[in-house]
């Protein structure tokens, strides 16, 4: 392992304290594994667009929504939408 420094704000201490106690685990031990919860998480979102283009051609979609050309970004990757210009 390596060690590695984190701050936190006190209200978020205290909640990792509790939490620590009530499952009888050390407050290191609670922040290892919601980070590792969160990495895998994040790791397996497909933020490449494949699935969603593979549903495309699944679906044998024409047309499509109106915005698609502007907001592509967030239809693949999750971006903000943007507004149609008109």
């Amino acid at each position: 392992m390596i060690r590695t420094q984190v701050y936190f704000d006190e209200s978020i201490h205290k909640k990792l304290l509790k939490l620590a106690k009530l499952h009888k685990k050390t407050m290191a031990q609670i922040v290892r594994e919601s980070v590792d919860e969160k990495v895998k998480h994040l790791e397996e979102k497909d933020t490449s667009g494949i699935s969603f283009i593979q549903s495309l051609i699944d679906n044998a979609v024409t047309g499509g929504s109106r915005d698609l050309s502007i907001n592509i970004d967030h239809y693949l990757y999750g971006a903000p939408k943007k507004k149609l210009k008109k």
